[in-house]
């Protein structure tokens, strides 16, 4: 039996069919609703609320998102803030979340810090929860769709979820959008990318062509077929240490023998010098007093391939 699609039951509307959905919806007085929706200088960031407000007004609580980047426009704020004020006149009550998208060290945290900042409503005061995605960037908007599908899927007594877009193509092709210098995945979205046991499985990759995003994508394309190298590399990596960690320690009776003559970092810095085809300092029997040191049988590892005058085959005494 096919279980049924998670986005099952939805309806969708376009064009003229949404105006008159928002019009015959949300004219109910006892509908309450939190808009969440972008509040930034794309000329789209009214468009929504407008049309809700001429509806059920001060029915709304507006949570209006500020998405913040490093040395913004002067021109791009003033408009942001001028959508700001109108956005907060068309409805009931508002709050202005300003959301930071990158840290100081440049990782990308809108997503996370948009969720969070969403807790701060309680979803059972109300009847609809809408997001507007038309002014808000993917890095954001995905995150908060997730939190409130996954919130409010648990349980059927907590608000409808409706999903707004202006869709406005020339105007987000004069957008120029600010990218990561490090590829990642959209908060909430990892899933087991990256996980060793999916590593050999196979990964479809579906961009989006979009005027402009090249070099972005290139950068992705990039990440994506390192995968399957860094996990490659970090493998063969982990092999060779051990293979050193073991040469030096063939010595001793006890699986972990040596180790215990030196601590972790000192260990570690010895194994390192094998792998790179130095001399490592061995423990000698005057330092192996505690440790059973037994003579290794000929050829159990390359490292003991030395001469009997020379081997470590010794007692501690």
């Amino acid at each position: 039996m096919t279980p049924p699609r998670r986005w099952d039951p939805c309806v969708t509307h376009r064009a003229q069919q949404t105006a008159r959905f928002i019009a015959e919806f949300f004219k109910d007085s006892q509908r309450r609703t939190l808009l969440v929706a972008g509040a930034g200088f794309d000329p789209r960031s009214t468009t929504a609320c407008q049309a809700l407000a001429a509806v059920a007004g001060k029915e709304i609580t507006g949570a209006f998102i500020r998405e913040e980047r490093p040395d913004p426009n002067a021109e791009l704020i003033r408009r942001a803030e001028a959508n700001l004020v109108q956005m907060k006149s068309l409805v009931g009550s508002s709050q202005e979340l300003v959301i930071q998208v990158f840290a100081s060290d440049g990782a990308v945290i809108g997503g996370r810090t948009a969720t969070h900042a969403m807790r701060q409503f309680t979803l059972s005061d109300f009847t609809d929860v809408i997001v507007d995605l038309s002014a808000l960037s993917v890095g954001v908007a995905y995150p908060l769709v997730r939190y409130f599908f996954q919130t409010l899927h648990k349980n059927p007594a907590l608000p409808n979820l409706h999903l707004l877009v202006t869709d406005e193509p020339i105007t987000d092709t004069a957008i120029s959008a600010t990218a990561s210098d490090r590829v990642g995945t959209v908060h909430g979205f990892q899933g087991g990318l990256g996980l060793d046991k999916n590593a050999g499985g196979v990964k479809l990759w579906l961009p989006q062509l979009v005027n402009g995003k090249r070099a972005v994508l290139e950068k992705i394309r990039s990440y994506v077929d390192g995968l399957k190298r860094l996990r490659e590399q970090t493998i063969l990596q982990s092999f060779q240490f051990a293979q050193a960690a073991s040469a030096w320690n063939c010595g001793f009776e006890a699986p972990r023998g040596g180790m215990y003559l030196f601590d972790a970092e000192q260990f570690t810095h010895q194994a390192q010098k094998i792998v790179l085809g130095r001399p490592p300092e061995m423990p000698s029997p005057t330092r192996a007093a505690s440790q059973t040191y037994v003579t290794s049988p000929n050829g159990a590892c390359l490292h003991c391939h030395t001469d009997e005058a020379t081997s470590r085959a010794a007692h501690a005494p």
